[in-house]
């Protein structure tokens, strides 16, 4: 059976005609290829590479994509901005977990030797803080100190 086909101008992708199903009338979306080889949609955690006409893999770290560089949710532990997957620690120096729901992004745990500052939007040495500490909970309480020093 052929089918004279349409490609849309605005997506790219071949719309097949009208086709009747036992009595109902259905008009199916396809990325089609230049032999016509169509799939309706590629899997979960792929999208499809109209240059090689295949679902192609989504990145690492990013389970759903509309390209290879175009991700539409992250992995845990990453922050989606500008349809790439980031680490926390990228958006938020020394943060090792975040939420990603927020805007600006809260840091919830920092690197050993850093702590989240009151605000969650970043991570500041327990030293600077706190001279002399090496670990430290927040900006007051310190909790190992570095060359023998004591804090009361």
């Amino acid at each position: 059976m052929v089918f004279s086909t349409y490609t849309s101008p605005i997506t790219n992708n071949t719309i097949l005609p009208d086709i009747n199903y036992n009595g109902s009338v259905h008009r199916e979306l396809f990325n089609c290829n230049y032999r016509m080889f169509c799939m309706k949609e590629c899997p979960a955690g792929t999208y499809f590479n109209n240059g090689g006409y295949v679902c192609s893999a989504c990145p690492g770290n990013c389970p759903t994509c509309i390209g290879l560089n175009n991700c539409t949710s992250c992995a845990t532990g990453y922050i989606l901005a500008s349809s790439f997957c980031l680490s926390c620690s990228t958006v938020i120096p020394n943060c090792v977990s975040c939420i990603t729901s927020t805007n600006p992004y809260s840091c919830i745990s920092c690197n050993t030797g850093y702590f989240v500052t009151p605000s969650q939007t970043s991570c500041t040495t327990c030293q600077d803080a706190i001279p002399g500490c090496l670990t430290c909970t927040n900006i007051s309480y310190c909790l190992t100190c570095a060359n023998s020093s004591v804090f009361f």
